[in-house]
């Protein structure tokens, strides 16, 4: 049986999603990640846009996506920074698994690097 602290614990991203030239590539890729259904739209919830108003990381965390995607979807969303956050925004266009993956192993082996 897990610990009741597991559940309290916040899943991070790992270090390569944290790095300034995947988050580069993450720009210069948003086209990417915008075309062909490579990304879901999320309606915002108005009433916890306004609870989260200036923490767009907070919002998303409290829909539960995932930490690593946060960055990505402040991105395509046109979203310049996570304090650009409030209710006047209506959609986020989220990464999909697979595109996302994508563009990190692009990166992984363009770093030397190899993704597990």
């Amino acid at each position: 049986m897990g610990s009741p602290l597991r559940k309290l614990a916040i899943a991070t991203p790992d270090s390569l999603t944290n790095e300034d030239g995947f988050r580069l590539m993450i720009e210069t890729h948003r086209g990417f990640l915008r075309q062909d259904g490579r990304f879901e739209v999320h309606t915002v919830d108005q009433h916890q846009a306004f609870k989260y108003q200036y923490d767009l990381y907070g919002y998303l965390a409290s829909m539960k996506i995932h930490p690593e995607y946060h960055f990505a979807t402040m991105r395509m969303s046109d979203i310049e920074v996570p304090t650009a956050f409030d209710a006047s925004v209506e959609v986020l266009y989220i990464p999909t698994k697979e595109s996302y993956t994508t563009l990190k192993g692009l990166y992984a082996t363009s770093r030397g690097k190899v993704l597990k």
